[in-house]
């Protein structure tokens, strides 16, 4: 097979915006899983003192993952770089697709939905660490921000109190790492432009 060179444009559409409507494609269908399955507890009048934990777990990603769409913008003009770099980037995309789909399983019933969220939790937190090291990563290796900055530091205490979560997954070691979210999250709005 042969490959031709690639133009820069084609009818005035650059490879960049190319790439980026599918990587905001993608945006949009975890914006819309995430808003779907609220819809469902509010249509179902799911019972909350049951599910607290799993709202309360939504409700922090969805938070993380409009701050990492926000902050995205400018990673876009490596899109077009090479496979590679548009695989990296949209990297972030797919791993907040599976935690949506392990923070809302299928189950209609309070209880089963309650019983299969929390079989879930120990994937659920491996998928936040693996994701919480490739920005720790990221920042480091990539845009050399300093190992010791807060925020990489808070980082840091995600990915440790989440490896312990995942040893033993107990509902307190969740909550402290849950805490330690909210700390990162606080960060992430105060200092984000």
């Amino acid at each position: 097979m042969i490959f031709l060179q690639v133009p820069e444009q084609i009818k005035g559409f650059s490879r960049t915006e190319y790439q980026c409507v599918f990587i905001g494609f993608l945006y949009a269908v975890v914006a819309a899983e995430f808003l779907l399955n609220w819809a469902k507890f509010l249509r179902q009048r799911i019972d909350i003192r049951k599910s607290y934990e799993q709202l309360l777990w939504s409700l922090i990603l969805f938070s993380f993952f409009l701050i990492n769409w926000y902050t995205s913008w400018p990673r876009m003009e490596f899109v077009a770089n090479s496979f590679k770099d548009f695989i990296f980037i949209m990297l972030p995309v797919m791993f907040y697709y599976f935690l949506v789909i392990l923070v809302f399983p299928e189950e209609t019933d309070d209880d089963a939905r309650m019983i299969s969220f929390v079989k879930n939790t120990r994937l659920l937190l491996i998928l936040i660490c693996g994701y919480t090291l490739l920005q720790l990563l990221y920042e480091v290796i990539i845009l050399h921000d300093s190992p010791d900055s807060v925020t990489n530091l808070l980082r840091v205490a995600v990915v440790i109190s989440g490896f312990f979560a995942i040893l033993k997954d107990t509902v307190v070691r969740r909550w402290i790492l849950f805490g330690i979210g909210c700390l990162t999250l606080v960060k992430a709005v105060i200092t984000i432009h």
